[in-house]
């Protein structure tokens, strides 16, 4: 193969003289499965046929044998251990303002609770708007700092 330069702007060498075109290579699928054959199903030999593949056929292994884990749960791993003769603060809260226990209020009579000293207080009491459940003492030595 002989390139001339010549002072054209055509080019002489074709673009398949410089790289070569790639050619495939055919790959054959092999497959691994067992072709079966056409039969009647309903006739015996089919049937005895079927019966002695499955048969012959060893069970399957399983790759992992993981053991599920037991748990045990101790008995009285869960119960608290709290006496049962403890009195809460909450069960009888008392409002800071009256000094009215929830236990004498009415059943009608309802209670917030504040959101820094988490007390207990009457609605009524407490006086204060919607979402802003902080009590007097709480916003007085808030703001003398």
């Amino acid at each position: 193969m002989h390139v001339r330069t010549q002072p054209s702007s055509s080019f002489t060498v074709s673009p398949v003289h410089l790289i070569p075109i790639p050619k495939t290579s055919i790959k054959s699928r092999s497959t691994n499965r067992k072709k079966g054959t056409a039969a009647v199903l309903t006739s015996s030999p089919y049937k005895t046929e079927l019966e002695a593949s499955k048969a012959v056929t060893p069970p399957k292994k399983r790759l992992f044998n993981k053991k599920k884990p037991t748990w045990k749960r101790k008995k009285n791993q869960n119960k608290s251990k709290i006496p049962p003769n403890t009195v809460y603060e909450d069960s009888d809260a008392e409002c800071p303002y009256c000094g009215g226990t929830f236990s004498q209020s009415k059943s009608n009579e309802g209670w917030v609770r504040f959101l820094k000293c988490m007390k207990w207080c009457h609605d009524g009491c407490a006086g204060c708007e919607e979402d802003s459940f902080i009590c007097d003492f709480c916003k007085t030595l808030s703001n003398a700092y």
